[in-house]
């Protein structure tokens, strides 16, 4: 079992600066250590904030890892297209050429950049 401290220091920064953060997830983070460091079972934590027992463990295992500063951090995944190294291209083509249809706005950027939509694979 995952045993979880947190310092008087840390409860008094979970208690004043949780809703000064600037992202959800990280409130959500702080919530979720607040909640713990009033000594509330896990299963009750994940009940309150709606979380999975895993993405509860995952947020403790940030606080052991890296105290209060690794649970600020945020790594979302991001995917970029493909097609994000032709955005000017097709951004400028479009705006002197609007298309009719998507039909006609997919064929065409598949003539600007050989990226065909239909199959999803380079020409």
């Amino acid at each position: 079992m995952l045993k979880v401290d947190i310092n008087d220091a840390d409860k008094k920064i979970f208690q004043t600066e949780i809703f000064n953060q600037f992202h959800p997830i990280v409130m959500r983070k702080m919530d979720a250590l607040r909640l713990k460091s009033f000594g509330l079972a896990n299963s009750l934590i994940c009940k309150i904030l709606k979380i999975h027992y895993n993405t509860l463990l995952n947020y403790f295992h940030q606080y052991l890892e890296g105290g209060i500063a690794r649970l600020q951090e945020i790594k979302l995944y991001r995917p970029i297209s493909s097609l994000s190294e032709h955005f000017v291209t097709i951004a400028s083509y479009f705006s002197e050429n609007p298309p009719s249809s998507i039909s006609v706005a997919s064929a065409k950027i598949e003539e600007l950049t050989g990226y065909c939509s239909c199959t999803a694979e380079w020409l």
